[in-house]
């Protein structure tokens, strides 16, 4: 019994192998190498690399969708640069139709203006005209009263000669009508 300690581990069979190095040992940790190289690629490697792809893609996207909106954002500016100097033109356009309408519709009520202000002017012209002429009748109507009282008293006063009176009388009135035809 008096085995040796190498004897009872079983390396004593081996013993042929220079360094003491055993073959099943060396399959079981490449085997173990494996297995956990294996489970540490399905638990890390694997989730990490697809977190990183996902990551990645997301960025990519990301970054495409940055540039497509600075591309529409450029092309609006464009687009809207472009609008207003449309719009620049469209405001003179607008300005000078306005100015024309105005000037138009100024033209307009001055000519209405001068028509009320002629129609106007010949609606006292004549009215001044009936007025004169209603002025004048009147006053040949004092004047007629004035001569025929002036006669009566005339004729009240001097009982001579009837006929004297009327001719001394139509004389007066004739030189009276004839300076009053001068003064017209």
């Amino acid at each position: 019994m008096a085995q040796s300690l190498t004897e009872q581990k079983g390396i004593g069979k081996f013993m042929n192998i220079p360094l003491n190095i055993d073959i099943q040992q060396i399959f079981l940790h490449i085997f173990n190498f494996v297995l956990l190289a294996l489970g540490l690629y399905i638990l890390l490697y694997k989730p990490v690399k697809n977190f990183m792809d996902k990551r990645s893609s997301y960025y990519e996207d990301m970054d495409r969708e940055a540039r497509e909106n600075l591309a529409s954002a450029e092309a609006m500016k464009a687009e809207y640069t472009e609008k207003m100097s449309h719009a620049e033109e469209e405001i003179a356009k607008s300005k000078a139709d306005a100015a024309r309408s105005i000037d138009a519709e100024t033209e307009r009520r001055l000519s209405e203006a001068d028509k009320k202000s002629a129609k106007i002017l010949s609606d006292a012209a004549a009215d001044a005209r009936a007025e004169k002429a209603k002025i004048l009748a009147s006053a040949h109507e004092d004047i007629s009263e004035m001569i025929v009282t002036a006669a009566e008293k005339l004729m009240l006063n001097s009982p001579t000669d009837s006929s004297e009176i009327f001719d001394r009388f139509l004389n007066s009135v004739g030189e009276d009508s004839d300076a009053g035809g001068e003064n017209k």
